[in-house]
């Protein structure tokens, strides 16, 4: 998956080697370490989708929040809602860790007062809760 994640231009390609990776990732940190440069490339990728599924692998890679933090932060200030959900999602995938990232998930999380069947707003919520105090 790293090498076809590395190598193909075809974002959906890119979109489910990101979603093995996580899934290794999620098994055993070390199944993922040499994709982990190329999966932060693909946190920047011109496709939405190969952002938002990065965000999740980044969360689901066990990587420490002092790296991956500040991307998923910045993930989810994103244009594309799909992208701020994948952040949401890497975010409460790295638990307790993720706790400097509450504030960012509590403002997103806010248009649920205006909005009740914001995805957004359900994916950063359920982050908070995942995330804990």
């Amino acid at each position: 998956y790293t090498e076809e994640l590395r190598k193909t231009k075809d974002a959906k390609a890119k979109i489910t080697a990101l979603q093995e990776l996580a899934e290794l990732g999620q098994i055993k940190k070390s199944l993922v370490k040499d994709a982990l440069p190329d999966i932060y490339k693909a946190a920047e990728d011109k496709d939405a989708g190969v952002r938002a599924a990065a965000a999740v692998a980044l969360g689901k890679a066990d990587e420490p929040y002092d790296k991956a933090g500040e991307v998923l932060v910045k993930l989810l200030k994103d244009k594309e809602d799909g992208v701020k959900i994948g952040a949401a999602n890497g975010l409460a995938a790295m638990g307790n860790n993720a706790k400097e990232a509450r504030p960012a998930l509590a403002d997103l999380a806010k248009v649920l007062k205006d909005d009740k069947n914001n995805k957004v707003g359900k994916a950063a919520q359920a982050a908070l809760k995942s995330i804990g105090k």
